[in-house]
């Protein structure tokens, strides 16, 4: 009985989860692509700031 009780518990818990993630699915896609953008801009923006852009990475390349 006490199984059959945590299953259900379990199954409920589930099916909330389940509904909150359908709920916020697009609010979490775009956060996150906002976040995304944000860190990207303010990487290249860090690039630019010395006249590099692309070649930020050539630091490691030991000519």
């Amino acid at each position: 009985m006490a199984l059959f009780i945590a299953r259900q518990s379990f199954t409920s818990l589930n099916k909330n989860i389940l509904f909150f993630t359908k709920k916020f699915k697009k609010t979490i896609e775009l956060l996150y692509k906002l976040m995304h953008n944000n860190s990207l801009t303010a990487q290249s923006e860090r690039g630019n700031e010395n006249g590099k852009g692309k070649n930020r990475l050539s630091i490691f390349r030991r000519s």
